[in-house]
Formats: C-alpha cells, structure tokens, sequence
C-alpha cells in the first residue's frame, strides 16, 4: 500500500502559518515589563509623539563646514543648508513638516553652473530629544543619500 507523503512546501507553508501568528504578535504588556528596558522596544508609533522642537543651528555630521539653520512654526518648519565645501558653494533650501517625530521635505539645491535648480524630498525622524535629525534624501542628480544632523 502506498502512503501519502506531504509535499515540502505544503510543510513550509503549514509551518509558516502557524509560527506567523506567536512571530508576528506584540508582547502582552506584564511580559513587556519583566524584559530589560533594552529589549522592550519603542511601542508608540512616531506620528503619536509631541510635535520636536527644532528651531535652531545645526550641524551636518559628513559636512561640518556647512551652516544649516531651522525655523519651526508649529509642525511646519524650513530649514537652509548654506557654506563652501571643497569650492564648490552650497545653497539648499528645504520646507518640511512633521507629524509627531516623522519629518517630510521638499528641497532646492542650487549647484554651481546649473541654470535650473536640483529638486529633491527627504524623509526621517527627529529624535525625542529634538537633539538629532536623521534624514534619507533623494534627487535625480545625487541619488539617495543620508543626511545626519546634531543640534547645537
């Protein structure tokens, strides 16, 4: 008599839907609490947050040498990238605006020689502090690049 055996994906697949479901799932909270605050994780969702404060002068980690200035009203905010690197002038102007912590912006770059401007957006998230700004900007010329900024 012959016997059945089942296919290998019909047992991954089986696997899969039932491990899916522990995998997938959020901690109860009174498990939560007995981990390390390390490994609880960040449970609120970036929009959730209070609105970062980020009027001020900032530094860019990767270009020090650029001057980079934020003007915050409400949870719209501009921000101006401006110096000199390796000779080349830098004038970067970005509107933005948050929701929570997430950060989303348009800019203009106006490089040297080119008659029409660069056009990019970024994306990121502030830190609670309001003390950082990690960016992921993206424009046709550059491609997408990170953009790392520290609050004075």
């Amino acid at each position: 008599m012959k016997t059945n055996k089942p296919s290998p994906l019909l047992v991954v697949s089986l696997f899969t839907t039932l491990l899916a479901a522990t995998a997938c799932s959020v901690l109860p909270e009174d498990i939560r609490a007995s981990l390390p605050e390390s490994m609880r994780g960040d449970t609120q969702a970036l929009k959730d947050y209070p609105t970062p404060q980020l009027s001020g002068r900032w530094q860019d980690s990767d270009y020090p040498e650029l001057t980079i200035t934020i003007e915050q009203n409400g949870t719209d905010f501009t921000m101006s990238r401006k110096g000199d690197y390796k000779g080349i002038p830098v004038v970067e102007t970005y509107k933005g605006t948050l929701e929570g912590r997430a950060a989303k912006l348009t800019y203009q770059a106006l490089d040297k020689g080119q008659v029409r401007p660069v056009r990019g957006k970024c994306f990121g998230v502030a830190s609670k502090d309001s003390y950082s700004l990690q960016l992921t900007c993206e424009d046709a010329k550059k491609g997408t690049v990170p953009l790392n900024l520290k609050k004075y």
